[in-house]
């Protein structure tokens, strides 16, 4: 079962509406696994959010050694870790 209206998640982020002062209650309340990948470095690098979910049982938050696009700076560790969580979550059905 997927959350509804889910696939427009990446169009929300872009225009902005993720990013809301209130974002924090939407992302508290996903029940669904989450994998949050960022870079160490660049523009985006408040991750507040991140050491708040971290201890979530259903997040999983990687951290690269990367700027801010870590899916094109590390390709590989990026493609890598990716796989693992979704096998992680085929696992756990």
């Amino acid at each position: 079962m997927s959350e509804r209206g889910a696939r427009h998640a990446p169009f929300r982020f872009v225009s902005g509406y993720l990013s809301s002062a209130d974002a924090f209650c939407f992302y508290e309340a996903l029940r669904l696994p989450v994998w949050l990948a960022h870079g160490a470095c660049g523009d985006f690098q408040d991750y507040r959010l991140a050491r708040l979910m971290a201890g979530r049982e259903n997040w999983t938050v990687q951290r690269f050694a990367s700027g801010a696009l870590p899916h094109f700076e590390v390709l590989e560790e990026f493609v890598a870790c990716y796989d693992a969580f979704l096998d992680g979550v085929r696992g756990s059905r």
